[in-house]
């Protein structure tokens, strides 16, 4: 089965994506949940998160030899988009 991984900032965003995303997926708030990433096939990784950035989670998957070539995506939430 296809593991997906996905990440956000919002937490009423997180809610919803764990009441209607299929069971293949995992939703999780900020860097939390992450510790069974390695078993994902497909990330989305929110941009701008609380605990940190999209791009300090995506890293460590990018070097690590079990997530290396692993598709992920970052997702900028249109209420991002005002940020500077």
């Amino acid at each position: 089965m296809t593991k997906i991984l996905v990440t956000v900032a919002d937490p009423e965003l997180l809610e919803e994506l764990q009441e209607s995303v299929p069971a293949c997926a995992v939703a999780c708030l900020g860097a939390d949940g992450l510790d069974g990433a390695e078993a994902a096939d497909f990330y989305f990784i929110d941009w701008l998160l609380e605990d940190m950035s999209g791009i300090e989670i995506c890293r460590p998957l990018r070097l690590a030899p079990e997530t290396a070539g692993r598709h992920i995506t970052m997702v900028l939430d249109s209420a991002d988009s005002n940020v500077q």
